[in-house]
């Protein structure tokens, strides 16, 4: 839900329009729709109430105004039939650096608190929202250094604490070994 919303805010902002935002979000993650297109498939008010239940973690978890008149008229988003376009290089970085933002953020925040596994959380994305690649895919490919500093940007943007960040927490298992006596019980994961 915050990567809906982060979306939404960008499109508030005036940073990109929803079709750049959704192009963008589609190349950026490997996914079939963009945030937009995702909202106007499951409820716009959906997105809008999950995203109010987590306004208690923090600032960067505000709901944008934006989402909020969505909802009040009662339409799904405007993205035009035709959308191919050439998208300007520095909307593509801005949207790329805070919607990888939000995901990075909040997966380092679930990995440090333990919430989940590395595992877990990255099935769940290609599993639950059909990504190509999960979030902990796209940190490693990024590495610790990039991660940091685009969390670090992210957590400045809204005045908040970052999380860890830590390669130690990405480690994926995909077979585990559960041991009972003298036996061995694998599950691949």
């Amino acid at each position: 839900m915050p990567w809906l919303n982060e979306a939404v805010k960008l499109l508030e902002e005036g940073i990109g329009t929803i079709v750049e935002i959704d192009t963008i979000c589609k190349k950026t993650f490997g996914i079939g729709m963009g945030p937009f297109e995702l909202m106007n498939v499951t409820g716009i008010p959906i997105a809008l109430h999950a995203q109010k239940t987590l306004e208690a973690f923090g600032t960067s978890y505000k709901v944008s105004a934006l989402l909020v008149e969505q909802v009040k008229k009662k339409l799904n988003w405007n993205i035009p039939a035709a959308r191919t376009q050439i998208i300007n290089e520095d909307i593509e970085r801005k949207v790329v650096l805070r919607m990888t933002g939000v995901v990075f953020f909040i997966c380092s925040q679930i990995l440090e608190e333990g919430v989940c596994s590395a595992t877990d959380l990255n099935k769940g994305a290609k599993i639950g929202l059909k990504w190509r690649k999960g979030p902990v895919d796209l940190m490693i490919k990024a590495g610790t250094k990039e991660v940091e500093q685009i969390v670090d940007t992210y957590a400045r943007q809204y005045g908040v604490k970052p999380p860890i960040v830590s390669s130690d927490l990405w480690k994926q298992e995909f077979i585990l070994i559960n041991k009972i006596g003298g036996h061995a019980i694998l599950t691949f994961n």
